[in-house]
């Protein structure tokens, strides 16, 4: 402790990890039986990702942004083409009411103009 180096005195788990636990780091680090070097927060109860574990993490993270950027794109697209074809068919709509509005007027007028010439267009042969 303090600036002393102090020699850690290492314990043994069953598996045959060595674990040596530090005050100052307040972690172990623990010798596997397979050779790596990781440490383990006792706390938690988790080991500490290694520097290539956390690169991988990284690379994975920024692959799902980019495919959840490119999913907000196409439903961006999806969007603007439904808001298209809505439009489409309002227009489409407003037409057919339009033309059916100058059919009425149309039929009103000859309804008008048979009266006119004395012919009841309601009248059934």
């Amino acid at each position: 402790m303090g600036s002393r180096y102090q020699v850690l005195t290492p314990s043994r788990t069953e598996d045959g990890t060595l674990v040596f636990f530090s005050v100052v780091l307040g972690l172990e680090m623990r010798l596997l039986p397979d050779g790596r070097l990781q440490f383990f927060d006792p706390k938690t109860g988790e080991y500490l990702r290694t520097p290539q574990e956390s690169e991988r993490e990284r690379v994975r993270e920024k692959e799902l942004a980019a495919q959840e950027r490119e999913r907000a794109e196409r439903e961006k697209e999806l969007a603007a083409r439904e808001r298209e074809r809505a439009d489409r068919e309002k227009e489409r709509a407003d037409r057919e009411k339009e033309l059916a509005a100058q059919e009425r007027e149309r039929a009103e007028r000859l309804a008008a103009r048979l009266l006119e010439l004395g012919i009841d267009p309601d009248l059934k042969n």
